[in-house]
Parts: C-alpha cells; structure tokens; sequence
C-alpha cells in the first residue's frame, strides 16, 4: 500500500486515528502582526502548524468533540480574535469538521 502523505487529507473513509478539534486564530506567511501577538498572549498556550503552502497556523485548545470546541471558539470571538474557527485533527493531519465528525459517529 502506498503511504499517505502527512499533508494530505483523508476522507471519511480513511481510518479513525486520534480525532481533535481546536480553534484556528490565524495563518500567517510572515511576522504575525503586533497587535494579534498581544491577543495571542493574553489567551495562552497557543500551537502552531507548518501549512503544506508554508504558512504558520495558530490554534489554541484542544477538545475530543466539536460542541466544546465550539464553545471556547465563541469564548475567543468575545475576546476579539473575530476570524477564529474550529478546525479538526486526524492524528495531526489537518481534515475537515465535517469528515471529524462523521469518523467520530463510526467508530
């Protein structure tokens, strides 16, 4: 079987590994700006991605469904990080929400 590429996403039927949500800040190519940094300080423990495009992304928490993901997303947004969103993991490999969600209903 030919290995599947760290940067490419699997689909619902590729098998379940450690599914994880998290809330995406920002990507960024160059310098994150000043003032997101700031923001970025004031929420802590903040993760970074390498994209495959070369960008750097930013996510904080780290939640086994979407619901509690959702929530601390929402709890960011009041906070004033506006473009932030829930993404999900696949054993590190970022998928999408949707295909998270659907291998969790199949276990």
């Amino acid at each position: 079987p030919n290995p599947t590429p760290k940067d490419e996403m699997p689909t619902p039927n590729t098998p379940k590994g450690q599914i994880k949500f998290e809330v995406q800040l920002g990507a960024y190519e160059k310098d994150v700006p000043t003032k997101v940094l700031d923001k970025f300080f004031t929420i802590g423990n903040i993760k970074t991605h390498k994209t495959p495009d070369s960008k750097t992304r930013f996510t904080a928490g780290s939640f086994d469904d979407y619901k509690s993901a959702q929530v601390y997303k929402d709890e960011l947004v009041q906070k004033g990080m506006e473009g932030a969103f829930v993404v999900a993991f696949n054993d590190d490999v970022l998928i999408s929400v949707q295909d998270a969600i659907k291998l969790l209903e199949n276990k």
